[in-house]
């Protein structure tokens, strides 16, 4: 692995690492916790898409795959918590 990918896997671990602990602080807020995950989600969709537009490889079928991917664990997540 590159130096300059570290960086940005770095980045990306301690957005998630701040998002997960901002989640489980804010335990007794169902509101806060579904706007932590929505901004995780959207973090790490705009983290991948400017990780892939530094490396020159953006396509938009990266771009959906991203986008699909947080969706779909942000979707899952809020769906656990509202149902608890």
């Amino acid at each position: 692995m590159k130096t300059e990918d570290f960086k940005y896997y770095f980045f990306l671990s301690l957005v998630l690492m701040v998002g997960v602990g901002a989640f489980l602080f804010f335990d007794y807020n169902r509101y806060a916790q579904t706007l932590i995950v929505l901004s995780m989600a959207t973090a790490y969709f705009f983290w991948g898409l400017i990780h892939h537009l530094q490396k020159k490889d953006l396509y938009l079928k990266v771009a959906i795959e991203y986008a699909l991917i947080a969706i779909m664990a942000s979707t899952l997540v809020v769906f656990l918590l509202w149902r608890a």
